[in-house]
């Protein structure tokens, strides 16, 4: 870059999260939802679904699906690893596992990073001796949390187990703190784990180009479980989020006797996004035996729409590292962005102007503005 230069126009490509109004988003949600259905609804089918914890509602071929019925655990000095889930689906076998208890050096972090995935070594073994491999799109989740010791929570997704198995071995090889792992898991027929069966719903609306359905419902003495999907029309890329985090406003059940139900705490799917479309599991208390129908109420919807916009960035005279302020406001995905001020940052492919921007009102958001094409992710 010209010591000489004034100034450079940056293009910013966005991805955007945008809100719907709240008032909006109550009239999107008012879906009707089907409470009850004959049980012969669900003979000779080929496919059925459960609630899974952790897991979320999931289809499974009968005859084929199997589940480990509980979490499983070994403890050694101090350290445990929890198989939490274990599901085939007999096309599919996603195994979600928790380590604890791991000391505090050396750092794991970076055992989880993408350009280091392969130093934790996750397999799958039946017990007649057979390996399962990973799934052709087989995703993965790496969440490290530290203090005196560390923890560590990971998903992988393999090939389907053999109908016949009954026991499968968990193997985690890894580098320490981690060490290698060998946890035997039982497993069951989902039919006989005792799960609660989930029932094909057609509950939808549709608003500014938004579709959210109702896709499945699993009821037990313990809780209600209701899936939700959502899809949308372009300029609307992704549908981030039905309603749930980042505001205190919770998802609520209104029966059809005016009785509302409050939404219990979960941790919803970890790939939202695996059936092609978002998907989200809501859990509710159990309900009383004489509601028929309910109506489910999303306090508001989040989304990623593309903008372009640019950014004029005086960058004369301005050191690494110095901050510049700016004023400019900027329109993305139909919103007012105002970027507060620039930095210079150095970087191995030179100098380069990053900007931190927040959207006017009381959201804050940040991103990298650079010459050519930038992402923004504002964080709401």
């Amino acid at each position: 870059m010209a010591a000489g230069q004034h100034g450079l126009w940056h293009r910013v490509s966005s991805r955007r999260r945008a809100l719907l109004a709240p008032a909006v988003a109550a009239t999107l949600a008012a879906i009707g939802v089907a409470l009850w259905k004959s049980p012969a609804a669900q003979a000779q089918v080929a496919r059925l679904a459960s609630f899974v914890p952790g897991l979320g509602i999931r289809g499974y071929d009968v005859g084929c699906g199997l589940v480990a019925p509980q979490p499983v655990s070994l403890t050694r000095d101090g350290a445990a690893m929890t198989v939490k889930s274990l599901l085939s689906t007999g096309d599919a076998t996603t195994v979600q596992l928790e380590l604890t208890g791991l000391p505090a050096t050396p750092p794991i972090n970076a055992l989880v990073q993408p350009s280091s995935d392969q130093q934790i070594k996750l397999a799958l073994r039946d017990a007649g001796g057979r390996t399962y491999p990973l799934a052709p799109r087989w995703g993965g989740m790496g969440m490290v949390s530290s203090g005196p010791t560390q923890s560590l929570r990971l998903e992988r997704t393999f090939a389907g187990l053999d109908p016949s198995v009954r026991t499968v071995d968990v193997l985690l090889v890894a580098p320490p703190p981690i060490g290698n792992w060998d946890v035997r898991v039982p497993v069951v027929l989902v039919q006989q784990s005792g799960l609660p069966a989930a029932q094909e719903q057609t509950g939808s609306v549709t608003l500014h180009g938004i579709t959210v359905s109702v896709a499945n419902l699993a009821i037990d003495g313990q809780r209600t479980v209701i899936q939700l999907t959502g899809q949308a029309a372009p300029p609307v890329r992704f549908v981030r989020s039905l309603g749930r985090g980042g505001f205190p406003s919770q998802r609520v059940l209104r029966d059809d006797h005016g009785r509302e139900y409050h939404e219990q705490p979960s941790t919803g799917r970890t790939f939202p996004d695996a059936g092609g479309h978002f998907t989200d599991d809501v859990a509710f208390p159990p309900l009383p035996a004489n509601v028929r129908s309910a109506q489910l109420i999303i306090p508001f919807v989040i989304v990623e729409e593309t903008g372009e916009a640019s950014v004029q960035v005086p960058l004369a005279g301005k050191q690494v590292g110095e901050r510049i302020p700016l004023t400019t406001t900027v329109s993305l995905g139909g919103y007012p962005l105002l970027i507060g001020y620039s930095r210079l940052q150095g970087g191995t492919d030179g100098d380069r102007p990053e900007a931190e921007a927040s959207p006017s009102g009381s959201f804050v958001s940040s991103g990298a503005i650079r010459p050519g094409i930038a992402q923004h992710r504002p964080s709401w």
